[in-house]
């Protein structure tokens, strides 16, 4: 369900006018910075073919056995993928590029976060959240 939620909500983003479409890249975001992540496009983030075999796994980060849904996605990158290199293209399905990819919404749409979500779950789907 996590998948589908944020993969909903980065549709709305694109759709809004804050990422300019799924071929993009991430090359602009400074958290992502040497990181394997960086300047990938979204595409591949989206369908789980990152490259990032040799770091995270569905049940957590290889290297230190961090749980990835324990920690800011920014603690991880600085931390376990600081320096990491992309490996070949395959399938990874794990939690953290959902973790990940919501934060990159988070940066992009900066402090019209909830506004996105208030037009996503309230307008388009009433579903009313409280703020």
């Amino acid at each position: 369900a996590g998948k589908s939620i944020t993969s909903y909500i980065f549709g709305n983003a694109i759709c809004e006018g804050y990422i300019s479409g799924i071929d993009a890249k991430i090359d602009d975001w400074p958290a992502a910075k040497n990181t394997l992540y960086d300047n990938q496009k979204l595409i591949d983030l989206l369908n789980m073919n990152a490259g990032d075999q040799n770091y995270v796994v569905q049940n957590g980060l290889i290297n230190s056995n961090r749980w990835y849904n324990s920690y800011p996605v920014e603690d991880i990158l600085q931390n376990e993928f600081r320096n990491s290199k992309k490996s070949t293209s395959k399938h990874n399905y794990h939690g953290f590029l959902t973790n990940l990819l919501g934060t990159y919404v988070v940066h992009k749409t900066g402090d019209n976060f909830q506004i996105l979500l208030n037009k996503v779950f309230n307008e388009k789907n009433n579903i009313f959240l409280k703020n």
